[in-house]
């Protein structure tokens, strides 16, 4: 024997149909959890590495930043040391570069600190100008190499940080 259709009166039709939907809704509402559930596990992980590679992308930056600080200086302190009393002159003269600009007028005496240098240095062992123009271009090239490896560390930070805006919840 085939059974080919069972009607059942209309109140029970109405509450089979209605146990149906609420099976359906249960189901429903289960996937949409666990794929809450897996958004947020994707998101906590996008926001672990973003923060990772912020910190590996900062530290890298000011290791280079403190290397390239450290070149000048060393570069510096190697030209200055064959002869303080010319350091001291040239930072003398940085100084008054500073202080003093295109209209300033003094009138100063021949015992003024200002004439010290003239009167008192000798010559010992000077840097060679073209021995200063060496270490003057290494210094720059340092300083360009650090501002570079900065820029590349900024440049992949916004990229991180650009990445971590895209949501990965569909728009409803």
């Amino acid at each position: 024997m085939k059974i080919k259709r069972l009607n059942y009166v209309e109140e029970v039709r109405k509450s089979v149909y209605a146990r149906m939907i609420a099976e359906r809704k249960q189901i429903v509402e289960k996937f949409r959890s666990e794929g809450k559930g897996e958004a947020r596990k994707i998101e906590g992980d996008r926001e672990r590495e973003l923060k990772r590679i912020t910190s590996e992308a900062y530290r890298k930056a000011q290791e280079i930043k403190g290397k390239a600080d450290a070149e000048p200086t060393r570069i510096y302190a190697q030209a200055y040391s064959r002869d303080p009393d010319f350091y001291s002159f040239v930072t003398t003269l940085e100084i008054y570069k500073k202080t003093m600009g295109k209209d300033t007028s003094l009138i100063l005496s021949t015992d003024s600190e200002f004439f010290k240098f003239f009167k008192e240095y000798k010559e010992k062992q000077p840097a060679t100008t073209s021995e200063i123009e060496v270490l003057e271009e290494k210094t720059q090239r340092a300083v360009e190499t650090a501002e570079q490896a900065l820029q590349e560390a900024l440049g992949a930070k916004a990229a991180v940080e650009d990445s971590a805006h895209i949501s990965p919840e569909p728009q409803q």
